[in-house]
């Protein structure tokens, strides 16, 4: 399980500029054999990415765009090299969404463009983790996203996109209660009773 933010920027191509935008998303999936990792989550466009963004076109006239987006995905994830404070996976992805994108005049009163429709992604990137502690630590991802609207858009998503976090390991926590917490008491308890039973 884990909470994903990511950070990216869209190119509209009547704009003359790119716009960063960030999106948030929950994974949930498991590990197997140890290299492996497969899950599935959903991805919605962050609130400060949904309003407004001011922008000037290649006539240098005022423009507002809005963009909405939230779609679904199923990844895969593979284990490089793991080792006791640090790890380097690669993850990719597939996944299917609906956008809405809207492009408004000077005073955003006036609807100029207004756009909708479904996507197709796909992305591959490369994941670092340095744990300090065997349970948790920091987390970097970077990669390149691959998104296809429909044949009208006017939006260009094709583009890098990073992120960085919190990571924690659910499997080394409950390995670690198990034996700090039960199986470490009893062996002390089996040594005791080993010694005192000595003459």
């Amino acid at each position: 399980m884990a909470l994903d933010r990511r950070n990216s920027w869209i190119k509209n191509q009547r704009a003359t500029k790119q716009i960063p935008v960030s999106i948030n998303g929950f994974q949930l999936g498991a590990v197997l054999f140890e290299k492996h990792s497969v899950g599935f989550g959903p991805y919605n466009i962050a609130a400060e990415s949904k309003r407004p963004v001011k922008i000037n076109d290649q006539l240098n006239t005022v423009r507002y765009e809005e963009l909405f987006m939230n779609y679904f995905t199923a990844y895969y994830e593979y284990v490089v090299i793991s080792k006791r404070f640090y790890e380097i996976d690669l993850p990719v992805e597939i996944g299917l969404g609906r956008y809405v994108y809207n492009l408004k005049d000077e005073t955003q009163s006036k609807l100029l463009w207004h756009e909708q429709g479904p996507i197709k992604l796909s992305s591959a990137g490369l994941q670092l983790i340095l744990k300090p502690v065997k349970w948790i630590g920091v987390v970097g991802m970077g990669g390149y996203r691959f998104v296809r609207f429909n044949e009208k858009t006017n939006l260009n998503f094709n583009n890098f996109y990073y992120s960085f976090g919190i990571w924690v390991d659910i499997r080394q926590i409950h390995r670690d209660l198990r034996f700090y917490g039960f199986k470490r008491p009893k062996y002390r308890k089996k040594v005791k009773a080993i010694l005192a039973s000595e003459p």
